[in-house]
């Protein structure tokens, strides 16, 4: 497995046609003839094609299909999902993996875990529930992240650094720029050295608000490892700025549950760093189309940092 590059794999949805997405033959999935209900799965931007599926033994399971020129990685996937649900993370726990459709297709057959998602639930709870709930998708997070550990080392920051050079490329060849503009990039310039040396670990990649679902009784499930990969433990936090803007305290006892108190040192100015690096890639949609979700994602990110003047983010308290 290699260090994860990229934020986006594979195409995207918008190159493949709805109309026949889901018409494919999963008649040889093993047990299939024990399905009494299949039902195709439209929402999420993954391009696996997701199904709910019901055993005669009154059994619910998730089915991801995958075009089989993506086995390798799919299986990997799997494997890891076996390893989350070992080290004892709730999870959509591993069934069955293999091919379909004639060899066409490659199949996991996950548990279907109960609930919605934090992000639809999150917005009607009090904000007690919310951080308490923080709390336990951090303690999760940090389990995950212990299953595969490496020590400090360069990788990381070379890959990242390339990933800022072309960022601010692509920045600097829209030909525009702001004051909010200058303040990220030149925030993001002068603190690019902290990720020179990072330790790194397997993770989940992509641990936020939708892809945690919550039961009535507030039980917590993590589900979608489609993009985990070898990363940066701060690096899981990634999601935040999409996570803040629905709660604010779920983001801040995820923080106290993933360090089990207040976080270290090293925290604070690699998160900063992090959330600006996220937000600055999208400067160019800023600038050039005046893209609404993107500049509400700079504007609340110079917010939580004070014109990224407060790497320590202003909203962080505690919720008990």
């Amino acid at each position: 497995m290699i260090l994860t590059r990229r934020w986006k794999y594979y195409r995207t949805l918008s190159d493949m046609d709805e109309s026949d997405r889901f018409d494919i033959d999963i008649g040889d999935i093993e047990g299939y003839k024990s399905f009494i209900k299949n039902e195709p799965i439209r929402t999420g931007w993954s391009l696996d094609r997701k199904f709910y599926i019901e055993h005669k033994n009154g059994g619910k399971m998730l089915l991801r299909v995958s075009d089989i020129e993506h086995r390798a990685r799919k299986l990997e996937e799997y494997a890891f999902i076996r390893r989350v649900a070992a080290a004892g993370v709730p999870t959509s726990y591993p069934i069955s993996f293999g091919e379909c459709g004639g060899g066409a297709y490659v199949y996991q057959l996950l548990a279907w875990c109960e609930g919605k998602t934090a992000e639809d639930v999150l917005p009607r709870i009090p904000v007690e529930s919310q951080y308490s709930i923080g709390l336990t998708a951090g303690k999760m997070l940090k389990k995950i992240q212990t299953i595969e550990e490496y020590p400090p080392s360069e990788k990381w920051g070379v890959i990242q650094n390339e990933r800022i050079d072309e960022m601010i490329c692509s920045y600097l060849r829209c030909g525009k720029t702001n004051e909010n503009a200058a303040l990220m990039i030149d925030y993001i310039e002068n603190n690019r050295h902290l990720l020179n040396i990072r330790p790194t670990c397997i993770s989940h990649s992509d641990f936020h608000i939708g892809n945690l679902m919550i039961t009535e009784s507030g039980d917590v499930s993590v589900i979608d490892y489609e993009r985990f990969g070898i990363i940066d433990p701060y690096w899981g936090f990634k999601s935040a700025g999409f996570n803040l803007i629905i709660s604010e305290p779920f983001v801040a006892g995820q923080i106290r549950g993933y360090f089990n108190g207040d976080p270290l040192d090293d925290f604070w100015p690699i998160f900063c760093m992090y959330m600006a690096m996220i937000a600055a890639s999208r400067l160019p949609k800023v600038l050039e189309l005046q893209d609404e979700f993107s500049i509400k994602c700079i504007e609340s990110t110079l917010r939580w940092f004070e014109n990224m003047k407060n790497p320590a983010a202003n909203w962080y308290k505690v919720y008990e």
